[in-house]
């Protein structure tokens, strides 16, 4: 006869959750700051996409048709390679994103001096993503000005 009072196993306390109130806000209000935006040109693209730089991540908008599209978002630790390709003109913006199979996304026929500020400043929040900088003191010209100039460093 086997006689069991107990278990082995402790059971753990669960971890207070915290109710960080205040910080709800304040999230609300990065996540609507748009730090640069930039978009496709008309008459080659028949629906304009869009690409829109946020303090967390990036999103691409596409345009799909009349009053319809579908959005696209990454986060800064999720991009392993951005390139643009340029002509006199134009530009296109192409990233490779981290995942088993790759997954590639691309921007063409943006105008030349948006794609080359976009790519100056997502180059600076790749750098300050991966060195883990808080950046939440900045306002948006003050960031934008200092993201420049990391994302020069990398051209």
């Amino acid at each position: 006869m086997v006689n069991v009072l107990g278990t082995i196993f402790k059971r753990q306390q669960a971890a207070p959750v915290s109710r960080n109130l205040e910080g709800l806000p304040k999230l609300f209000s990065e996540a609507q700051e748009v730090l640069y935006s930039v978009t496709t040109v008309f008459p080659f693209i028949l629906f304009p996409d869009k690409l829109i730089i946020r303090r967390n991540h990036i999103d691409v908008v596409r345009g799909i048709f009349f009053a319809s599209g579908e959005s696209q978002r990454m986060l800064y630790s999720d991009i392993r390679e951005m390139r643009v390709s340029h002509n006199p003109f134009f530009a296109s913006i192409h990233f490779v994103l981290i995942g088993p199979p790759d997954i590639y996304i691309s921007l063409k026929y943006m105008p030349k001096g948006g794609a080359m500020h976009a790519k100056r400043i997502i180059s600076g929040l790749i750098e300050c993503d991966r060195k883990k900088v808080d950046f939440s003191k900045y306002t948006n010209r003050e960031l934008r000005a200092y993201l420049e100039e990391i994302g020069k460093t990398s051209e």
